[in-house]
């Protein structure tokens, strides 16, 4: 392995992406090795981690992703990115904007690290969209961060349309443990 600077966003490319939903994606700066860069290099306050990038839709229309400075998450080396096109791309809520957004079938990202001594890194990341033919879309989240055998797990269920009722079906090493509807 080299000694330079490689960042990475988490999960890998191609992601789904539903443009109708705000998403976070977590971008990453370290050695090529894996092994964190010096705690000076990520709080130095000329550290920067800047997000651009172009949004396309199935109709031929694009739009530039607005230039964005990010600010390191409490861990060393990670930065969060917020992702609400409705609101990044400023569009209000007319038809137009609406079916830009549901229209949309891709969204190219580049994230650029640059450290103290004027170092670079860059890394892309590709989301295409979700499709459906209703635009109806459902999103399943947690907030526990250190989930552990035998304790509860919280998990967030968001939707862009009324459920009355959700099923759910909880799997472990291919054995289901419980299911259920709220």
């Amino acid at each position: 392995y080299n000694s330079t600077i490689k960042v990475s966003f988490m999960g890998g490319s191609p992601q789904v992406i539903k443009p109708m939903m705000p998403m976070t994606t977590y971008i990453v700066a370290e050695y090529h090795d894996t092994s964190k860069l010096p705690n000076e290099v990520y709080y130095d306050p000329s550290t920067t981690m800047e997000v651009t990038g172009r949004v396309e839709s199935r109709n031929g229309g694009t739009r530039d992703y607005p230039i964005t400075n990010l600010r390191m998450t409490g861990q060393p080396g990670v930065w969060e990115l917020k992702i609400d096109l409705r609101n990044d791309l400023n569009l209000d809520d007319s038809r137009q904007s609406k079916d830009f957004l549901r229209e949309v079938s891709k969204v190219k990202l580049t994230a650029n690290f640059i450290d103290p001594r004027g170092d670079r890194a860059s890394a892309d990341i590709l989301f295409l969209s979700h499709y459906s033919p209703l635009n109806n879309h459902i999103k399943v989240t947690t907030s526990t961060t250190n989930g552990r055998v035998g304790e509860y797990i919280v998990f967030h269920i968001e939707s862009n349309f009324f459920m009355e009722a959700f099923q759910y079906m909880v799997m472990s090493k291919g054995m289901i443990l419980t299911t259920g509807i709220e």
